[in-house]
């Protein structure tokens, strides 16, 4: 995902009032917020000397609901979200002090905090909150309250997640050694079955199947498994099928028809999550931004000029248009370009509102913080809302 696409959304936002609010550490951050409901009031913008870690955009209406700051180059990595929280890894970016927060999305107000570190992530399963650090056990947390509700026996990255299903791998730190495979109970942690695979292994879950990718380093393509999720029976097995520029979360989709990449050919392809066979294949890139809601999987062009929508079961190019995929949810897209961010029916591609990005004091805070140097960002959908995240350490 581009690091600045996100920032756009900005353009559209509005706050009704500020307020700074002290973590249990002690350290101070600003959330600027609306107040009432059902949306926001266009106010003045935060300075485009600040910072910013998490800003959420009314889908609807493209107005701005909440934006959190921090001046102490901080880092926010959101990775996963229910109806009203937002769940992310919330660094100093010295690697001394992080920590897994809830948030909520309705005000942007940090909820609770787990420790954590750098290597950190959080998905939710079962309804519980599932935390890994890659080295120690993974736990299961309450989403209102953080409280811890089990721990596992077994430690490493939780890869992917489904209702009742955690899967974990594990990775050897010896370049020859292999990777293990485990699905959890997200009740308890149990484990439900482990398989040891070749190694640089990663999973993700569509439906009842786990697809775990592995890079063998002395072969020059990935093979993709499917299993069983209930009993880890093999279903089958697709030499060259990875997921798109190796984003796990590529594969998954809101329809249930994973997108993977055959790497003898470069193409984008529809996979048959019961037999791994492919369903479609053409050009593009795919994007992990997927509209769960509309089962849309979107395609930027080879050229990085247009955005495609793409009928996941069929392969079928819905709409097109001139632009970057800013994030996507609730039945609509949103798209930048040098001129506006819009929002786009994900079904028919037709605009629902836009934004002028010239001439506003938003765009001028835009080009402020469009200076600041960022990694990576992350999104996700709750309560109605865009929530994007700035992660990774710069200047």
């Amino acid at each position: 995902m581009k690091k600045v696409a996100v920032l756009a959304v900005l353009v559209s936002l509005a706050a009704c009032s500020s307020s700074s609010s002290r973590s249990a550490e002690g350290a101070t951050s600003s959330t600027t917020s609306a107040s009432g409901g059902g949306g926001c009031t266009p106010a003045v913008m935060p300075p485009a000397q600040a910072r910013p870690l998490a800003i959420a955009t009314d889908v609807a209406t493209g107005t701005w609901c909440w934006v959190i700051t921090d001046a102490n180059n901080g880092s926010l990595k959101v990775t996963a979200s229910d109806a009203t929280r937002v769940f992310a890894l919330r660094s100093d970016c010295t690697g001394q002090d992080a920590h897994i927060v809830g948030i909520d999305a309705g005000s942007g107000h940090e909820l609770w905090r787990h420790n954590a570190t750098q290597a950190s992530t959080a998905a939710l399963a079962g309804g519980l909150v599932i935390v890994d650090d890659g080295a120690a056990p993974v736990t299961a947390l309450d989403p209102k309250t953080g409280t811890p509700k089990w721990t596992a026996t077994v430690h490493g990255a939780v890869d992917a997640a489904s209702r009742d299903a955690v899967v974990v791998t594990t990775r050897s730190a010896d370049p020859s050694g292999r990777t293990t495979v485990a699905v959890l109970e997200s009740t308890d942690g149990r484990v439900r079955w482990q398989h040891e695979v070749p190694q640089g292994a990663g999973a993700a879950v569509s439906q009842s199947t786990v697809m775990v990718t592995t890079f063998d380093p002395h072969a020059s393509f990935a093979t993709t498994t499917g299993y069983d999720i209930n009993t880890g029976h093999q279903l089958w097995l697709q030499p060259r099928l990875e997921p798109p520029h190796e984003d796990l979360n590529a594969l998954k989709t809101g329809s249930g028809v994973p997108i993977g990449t055959d790497s003898s050919t470069g193409l984008i392809t529809g996979i048959n999550v019961t037999n791994g066979n492919k369903l479609w294949s053409r050009d593009g890139l795919a994007l992990s931004t997927v509209d769960d809601a509309d089962a849309t999987v979107y395609l930027r062009s080879n050229d990085a000029t247009s955005i495609a929508a793409v009928d996941p079961h069929t392969g079928t190019q819905r709409w097109s248009i001139k632009g970057e995929l800013n994030g996507s949810g609730d039945g609509i897209a949103l798209i930048i370009d040098q001129h506006a961010v819009r929002a786009i029916d994900a079904a028919t591609g037709r605009p629902r509102w836009s934004v002028p990005l010239a001439s506003t004091p938003q765009g001028q805070a835009l080009n402020g913080w469009r200076n600041q140097r960022f990694e990576q960002q992350s999104a996700v959908v709750a309560g109605g809302r865009l929530i994007a995240g700035f992660y990774g350490c710069g200047d």
